[in-house]
């Protein structure tokens, strides 16, 4: 179920239903306990995890990103950590989905569950210690190993043209940051040459 990223993170995905791209989800296993980010359910999911064992956290890097993480927590336990985000920039339907998740704390400064907090254009990105940046819907690779990102990384809405300010946003993010892997909400990760990739924004 879960592939291996590199040494503890894994990654897994399923098909949305609304459009052709995959939802993927991120689990990241630290000391005794398992983060999951953006964890869309699929079946097998919580089997997997309690033969895991051990403490289930969730990290939404989105409020329109909710997917499986109700009905996880329900199952595990896990506690939910959500980004503060202006409702302009949410989904109305994903409103309804955050105000049904139940309990949940909201971050958006500092570090969540030793990771580092940063602001991604309206959204916020999350750096684990070993350097890998966490994102929603800003960035993903593309199936040759490229970098892509918002707008024109979104295959199931009409083809757009690079934007600059985006460009020289997730640019200086990179730099910032000194993160040397994605782990992207859709499509694939880049993993150990993020700032060469970054010379080509």
């Amino acid at each position: 179920m879960f592939t291996p990223i590199r040494n503890n993170v894994f990654r897994w995905e399923t098909p949305w239903p609304e459009g052709n791209v995959m939802l993927v989800g991120h689990q990241i296993l630290k000391d005794t306990a398992c983060i999951l980010i953006d964890p869309p359910h699929v079946p097998g999911l919580i089997e997997a995890l309690r033969r895991i064992g051990g403490q289930v956290a969730i990290i939404l890097t989105t409020q329109n990103h909710t997917r499986g993480s109700k009905y996880i927590a329900f199952e595990t336990g896990a506690k939910i950590y959500v980004p503060e985000q202006n409702a302009e920039a949410i989904e109305p339907g994903e409103l309804v989905a955050v105000k049904v998740l139940s309990e949940f704390e909201k971050y958006s400064a500092g570090k969540v569950l030793g990771m580092k907090i940063f602001k991604d254009f309206e959204d916020f990105a999350l750096l684990t210690e070993e350097k890998d940046l966490i994102v929603s819907d800003n960035a993903r690779g593309t199936v040759d190993g490229k970098l892509a990102l918002w707008p024109e990384c979104n295959p199931h809405d009409p083809p757009y043209p690079p934007n600059e300010k985006v460009h020289r946003e997730f640019k200086k993010l990179i730099q910032e940051t000194g993160a040397v892997s994605l782990l992207a909400g859709h499509g694939y990760d880049i993993v150990g040459n993020l700032q060469e990739l970054e010379k080509s924004l």
